[in-house]
């Protein structure tokens, strides 16, 4: 087998695993009704895991990995610590903005870069308060290990 290959299958099967334990978790949670927006998003993750039919042919460049990596460290450092200590609304702000600053291409000495960064932050955080809040009347989500 070939490195490319292995790398494909090691990253798809990584994605399988977390869609499997999103689901589970979101299956288990009561009560059951508060739990139906997430569970239809989390089978509809699980479900486009499954089918994942990439070409194998092309792995991914050293300097293209180098590039993803602070951006999975800060969403892991989010998923698995921020939620349970900081509140869901205040680590999705500070992730959001965190991964903005590390790939906006906007030059990081500027001011007006930094007060757009926030404008955006701010505007995509009311946005996911207005959807489960107030729209949907849904429980915010979790961390996965609560």
């Amino acid at each position: 087998m070939n490195i490319r290959r292995l790398q494909h299958l090691v990253q798809s099967n990584i994605m399988r695993l977390v869609g499997l334990w999103v689901v589970y978790i979101s299956y288990t949670q009561t009560p059951t009704e508060a739990f139906i927006f997430p569970q239809i998003i989390a089978t509809a993750f699980l479900v486009f895991a499954l089918c994942d039919r990439v070409d194998t042919s092309t792995g991914i460049a050293y300097a293209t990995l180098l590039k993803i990596v602070p951006g999975l460290g800060l969403s892991y450092l989010y998923i698995f610590w921020a939620m349970d200590f900081l509140g869901f609304y205040t680590s999705t702000a500070l992730a959001f903005f965190g991964l903005l600053a590390l790939y906006d291409p906007a030059p990081h000495t500027m001011v007006r870069s930094w007060v757009k960064r926030l404008l955006i932050t701010i505007g995509c955080i009311s946005v996911i308060y207005l959807l489960f809040a107030q729209m949907l009347n849904v429980y915010t989500p979790h961390a996965l290990f609560i």
